[in-house]
């Protein structure tokens, strides 16, 4: 599933929260999620690294 901003698609994933607005950021607690992250890049969103355990 995608999501799509000025013309780009992005995969949609499941955050832990937020809106990806700057008051808001979306959250990121696993490894698919900060993954995830490097779909967005360039697109005006934020994030915090919020109780990541990942190795």
């Amino acid at each position: 599933m995608f999501a799509t901003d000025e013309g780009k698609a992005y995969e949609a994933v499941s955050f832990a929260g937020g809106t990806g607005l700057e008051g808001d950021p979306y959250q990121i607690e696993t490894a698919e999620q900060l993954n995830a992250v490097r779909n967005y890049l360039g697109a005006g969103i934020y994030f915090e690294l919020t109780k990541y355990g990942g190795k």
